[in-house]
């Protein structure tokens, strides 16, 4: 059950990413911060279980249509046949098990020549997801990736390096390299030029 079960993760996976995009997109139009009403009330009520979230459609939708980032989307095909719709229908293909296909290559005693490439394809789709969520997160929230240096010279009353509030933290610009260049070299060009934050 190995392949069904990285599926499951990674299903939920999926689902916690536009989660976290959808919830970082509508707080960011609905907070007032000139009124201190930072707390946005739908997104709080389902924190504090008092209130849910829309279903993953009408999520996804949301995140389709905020045009501040209509280049950005772009990148990500999530069309009826695309690149991450494809990813979805994979996952619900096999937590539904619909086709014995799904079923056989669960079971570990079926000599199986797909199942590595199988193994291969999940890997490929965390990945994948994974660039999704840290190319909208770093767009939404470009503090979560901020270096410390310029921080920690105000903290130790010296005066800052020239630019360093732009430098993103190292972890940062590892998985930029490691994932994003490697995988997606166009968005990685895309972000380079268009983030306020300087990635090498």
């Amino acid at each position: 059950m190995i392949v069904n079960r990285h599926l499951i993760v990674h299903r939920k996976y999926h689902d916690t990413v536009v989660i976290d995009i959808y919830k970082s997109m509508y707080a960011k139009k609905h907070q007032d911060m000139s009124v201190d009403n930072w707390v946005v009330k739908e997104i709080n009520d389902w924190v504090n279980n008092k209130g849910r979230l829309p279903w993953y459609d009408a999520m996804m939708k949301y995140i389709k249509q905020y045009n501040e980032f209509d280049t950005l989307l772009s990148y990500f095909d999530f069309g009826e046949t695309g690149k991450y719709s494809n990813i979805r229908k994979v996952c619900n293909n096999y937590n539904h098990a619909n086709s014995f296909y799904y079923i056989a290559m669960n079971d570990n005693n079926i000599f199986n020549k797909h199942r590595i490439e199988e193994l291969t394809r999940i890997s490929d789709c965390v990945k994948d997801i994974f660039i999704f969520h840290f190319a909208y997160c770093i767009f939404l929230n470009p503090h979560y990736i901020m270096a410390s240096d310029y921080t920690d010279a105000l903290d130790c009353g010296a005066s800052p390096e020239e630019g360093s509030e732009r430098w993103v933290a190292p972890f940062v610009q590892e998985i930029f390299d490691k994932y994003v260049k490697t995988r997606c070299p166009e968005l990685a060009v895309y972000i380079t030029k268009n983030h306020a934050m300087q990635f090498d």
